[in-house]
């Protein structure tokens, strides 16, 4: 059995664990195979020569232990797999071909004029991975969008990344109860939670910051709708505190903790 224990770096894209897609543009004779630390030279070539690839063409400063490996044309799937399979190697994948095309350049009309994303070159990361809808990325802010405990968000260009709370919102469908089905601590916090006074579960904005503010993070990207997150996939989580006059920093605290207790790993504290 093959061990597919490699992780993504910014050529991959992969998230670990997942093995390289072969049908994606690559080089046809070339792949990058990276060694576990420690592992020594003559290891190394010992296992080239066993597959019977080579020669190295690159070695990379950037990233130690990392190799450009020639192979033989149209092995490029089964060389890569045969460096998985042996433990000494840390990941291994195609030579993959990128490029700053449509792929890259989101069609929402407001993308022209995000100067920012241009400046953070976000459209070359792009062309790698445009984000995951898995990952959670809470604002704590002034709220997002325009919703109730009973429906849905309804920013067009940010409900379809918004987080629904899987333990309050089972199969999606998020319907009050008055109860708290996740155990932790907040009732009906299907889309994350409102830290002012008297709090509830119900996090619109009252300014359009908090708005703003997920929708650089990540407004729903190529739908012909609006602007391009910088995450065009993700999952939007939103805490809302005080930001007003009488703005106690405990609310913000609390709105960590949830994060820490919702296993929500980045927040924009913005």
């Amino acid at each position: 059995m093959c061990k597919a224990f490699f992780i993504s770096f910014t050529v991959a894209g992969l998230a670990f664990g997942d093995l390289p897609d072969f049908n994606a543009p690559h080089h046809p004779t070339q792949i990058l195979v990276r060694f576990q630390s420690g592992t020594s030279n003559q290891s190394k070539q010992t296992l080239h020569q066993t597959l019977g690839t080579g020669p190295v063409l690159r070695e990379y400063s950037i990233l130690s232990d990392l190799q450009l490996v020639q192979v033989p044309e149209g092995s490029v799937e089964d060389s890569v797999m045969a460096y998985l399979s042996d433990p000494s190697v840390l990941y291994a994948e195609p030579d993959y071909e990128r490029s700053l095309g449509s792929v890259c350049n989101p069609n929402d009309p407001k993308f022209s004029v995000q100067w920012g994303i241009a400046k953070v070159r976000a459209p070359e990361a792009w062309c790698v991975n445009p984000g995951n809808q898995n990952f959670l990325i809470a604002v704590i802010d002034s709220g997002i969008g325009y919703h109730d405990a009973t429906t849905d968000i309804d920013h067009a260009d940010l409900a379809g990344n918004m987080w629904r709370n899987p333990g309050e919102c089972p199969g999606g469908a998020c319907v009050a109860n008055a109860l708290d089905d996740d155990g932790n601590g907040y009732i009906d916090d299907f889309y994350g939670w409102n830290f002012e006074t008297p709090q509830s579960n119900i996090a619109s904005d009252d300014f359009p910051h908090g708005t703003e503010v997920a929708g650089v993070v990540g407004a729903v990207a190529n739908n012909s709708l609006g602007i391009a997150g910088v995450n065009w996939q993700c999952k939007l989580v939103a805490l809302k505190f005080n930001l007003n006059p009488d703005f106690v920093v405990s609310s913000e605290l609390e709105a960590l903790d949830y994060c820490a207790q919702n296993n929500i790993k980045l927040s924009n504290n913005s």
